[in-house]
């Protein structure tokens, strides 16, 4: 067990929040007037065990603190938001570590979060039919190719530029990445390939959204002399009148390597190219929603990370859970169902179960010339009971407990193929501090 320890980061940023806070109840300026503090505590239990003659044991109970400043905006164009994300170690008797980093010199404990994983200044023009937003510093930041994670403690973040542009229903939006600081980690560092180092990853892309329900997306994007994506997306909804629709969406996205570092890192490759095309039906139905989804994945292991961990990239399939179902020549299914209670009284309640299924997928060859030996199909479960409290003094409270089932290939240790059931419980506190 370990116990709750405050750092002298933890104490310097509240305190220099706080003292915005004060600024705030005697200033009536622009900057300050639109300025809100608010917080986030999250607790999480982490239970993920192996199965099958696997020893894989991740056991985590952590305590997460975010605090969030935003700035209004002077002159109506300029502001400044920050956060302070901190977690601490309650109690993590396996001895896999997702929410925070290890000890370096004990690698069955671990070291507390305690970071600026927001600092931004922010920039604004326009009104609702042209407007343009830009952020500069660490930020959270997410697009169909460049997606950091929020399942753990603490968010992960990333530093650098990125903007949109809206013109009517075209929205035009861009990054330009150079650092990143994952989700179990106090500290930002620049992108690795394992053996040179990735300066950047940058990622722009389009939508637009037609009268009649028909909506397209195209985005590219590319990591400096490693890999580069395309991603095409296509989606329909049709109003079935009473509240009900149907959603429809295809997905096209492809990956190829295109330098010497990809093939350092994976030094058995030469020319990579892979592809992965999914398909999504979802059926809206006053409280429920059906879903069917389907995806195939060509050329090699769909392999969309932006550099040689496995951080940041975007990939938009509806079928992946725990694995993402996408090895080389795989075929893979889900079909969910979700339920919100509202309707029967009990608002804040929600459900949501879904089954996936691969098969078919290469036994010996992922596409990087690798020697694998794999099982040719995979399935997995997925289910989640989420409460949002809806009393006024609850106001901000809410709970999920997300169980799951996991048997097939996924590789979670180098040489291990491992199965899993898993539980994880959130119980997350969001409010107002000013």
């Amino acid at each position: 067990m370990h116990t709750f320890k405050y750092s002298a980061l933890f104490c310097a940023v509240t305190a220099t929040i706080f003292s915005f806070s004060n600024a705030h109840a005697n200033e009536g300026n622009g900057f300050l007037e639109g300025s809100h503090l608010d917080a986030k505590l999250r607790n999480v239990y982490f239970n993920r065990d192996g199965r099958d003659e696997s020893t894989y044991d991740n056991r985590e109970w952590v305590q997460g603190l975010h605090l969030n400043y935003h700035s209004g905006y002077f002159a109506d164009m300029i502001g400044f938001d920050m956060s302070y994300y901190g977690a601490w170690d309650l109690d993590s008797p396996g001895d896999s570590f997702t929410h925070l980093p290890k000890d370096k010199r004990n690698q069955r404990e671990t070291n507390d979060i305690n970071k600026i994983g927001q600092a931004f200044v922010k920039f604004k023009y326009g009104d609702d039919d042209f407007n343009i937003n830009i952020k500069h510093g660490r930020q959270i930041y997410n697009d169909n190719l460049i997606q950091g994670s929020s399942s753990r403690a603490v968010p992960s973040s990333l530093y650098g530029t990125t903007g949109e542009v809206n013109i009517g229903e075209l929205k035009l939006h861009g990054a330009y990445i150079t650092q990143h600081s994952w989700r179990s980690s106090g500290h930002f560092e620049h992108f690795s390939d394992g053996q040179e180092q990735v300066n950047y990853i940058q990622a722009y892309g389009l939508a637009y959204q037609f009268d009649n329900g028909i909506g397209v997306e195209y985005d590219w994007g590319k990591s400096n002399d490693f890999q580069k994506a395309n991603l095409y997306k296509l989606h329909y909804t049709m109003e079935l009148g009473d509240n009900n629709k149907l959603y429809l969406e295809g997905i096209h996205h492809t990956i190829e390597s295109i330098g010497d570092p990809f093939k350092q890192a994976f030094t058995n490759s030469d020319d990579f190219k892979s592809k992965n095309t999914s398909l999504l039906a979802q059926l809206h139905f006053d409280s429920a929603t059906y879903s069917v989804a389907y995806q195939q994945t060509s050329g090699g292991d769909f392999f969309y990370a932006w550099e040689s961990g496995e951080y940041y990239g975007g990939f938009n399939s509806s079928i992946p859970v725990w694995s993402d179902f996408a090895y080389k020549d795989e075929k893979a299914f889900l079909v969910g169902f979700s339920y919100d209670f509202s309707d029967m009284g009990m608002p804040g309640l929600e459900f949501d179960i879904n089954y996936q299924r691969g098969f078919g997928l290469d036994k010996h060859d992922d596409g990087l010339n690798n020697p694998i030996d794999r099982p040719e199909t995979e399935w997995g479960r997925d289910m989640t009971l989420s409460y949002a409290f809806q009393d006024p003094t609850l106001k901000g409270l809410s709970v999920s407990w997300n169980n799951g089932t996991y048997r097939g290939s996924k590789t979670l240790r180098p040489g291990n193929v491992e199965d899993i059931d898993y539980n994880r419980i959130y119980i997350d506190y969001v409010f107002d501090i000013f």
